[in-house]
């Protein structure tokens, strides 16, 4: 046995660098209703999970019988660009623990290139990233696919074993998971155990605490 070092760290979007997911799932749902699609807030949030905006559509489209206009997915995010200037703030200690973490780091998000950018602009938090965001649009299958996540680590120039990711979501987790990376699942205490089902192997709620759980030399054969 030895040990290893994590040399690259994959940051998934919403709900970790950005509280955007609130915002992104009220958006969209009131986009539904007005295209006569009805679910319940609760069922729709649990369906749709960390899923990108076109495996959303997809999964609506599948639910509901209906299909949506093509022009949706530009719709909500021309919507989104007024409401994220206006609402949209970093996650809780998420410039802190960028300023601290020595790896290199990226976004790789299951939203499209120009909403990533739009979200981490008015946030302050592009400058961390520069060019190193990566987008569901750049690979054929997004999360729970490892497709995205093995893009970018072969962008980034780093082996998947030597990669962490940063998720919320369980789709976002078993995509890392399946990448062979290791997985930090970032919570809200009550969705917790259901990334710990998912089979995230380190479970944090302080974004302040990062940088030290990311300094973990993990034990390999």
């Amino acid at each position: 046995m030895h040990t290893m070092n994590l040399e690259l760290i994959i940051f998934d979007l919403d709900g970790v660098l950005v509280d955007s997911v609130e915002i992104y799932n009220r958006l969209l749902h009131e986009m539904l209703i007005e295209n006569e699609i009805k679910m319940p807030y609760e069922d729709f949030v649990a369906s749709i999970n960390g899923l990108s905006l076109e495996s959303c559509i997809a999964s609506i489209e599948k639910q509901s019988g209906k299909i949506l206009p093509v022009d949706f997915a530009r719709e909500y995010e021309t919507r989104a660009i007024d409401i994220f200037k206006e609402k949209l703030r970093p996650t809780q200690g998420a410039l802190s623990a960028l300023n601290k973490i020595s790896q290199p780091v990226c976004v790789a998000s299951g939203s499209s290139h120009r909403r990533i950018r739009l979200s981490l602009s008015p946030t302050g938090l592009l400058p961390k990233f520069a060019d190193n965001i990566y987008s569901a649009s750049d690979v054929v299958h997004g999360k729970p696919a490892p497709d995205l996540f093995l893009y970018a680590a072969k962008k980034m120039g780093h082996t998947p074993k030597h990669c962490a990711v940063v998720e919320d979501s369980i789709p976002g987790v078993r995509a890392g998971l399946a990448a062979g990376m290791t997985v930090f699942g970032y919570v809200k205490s009550e969705s917790a155990s259901k990334l710990v089902e998912a089979g995230a192997h380190f479970i944090f709620q302080d974004m302040h605490k990062l940088p030290d759980l990311l300094q973990t030399k993990l034990a390999v054969s």
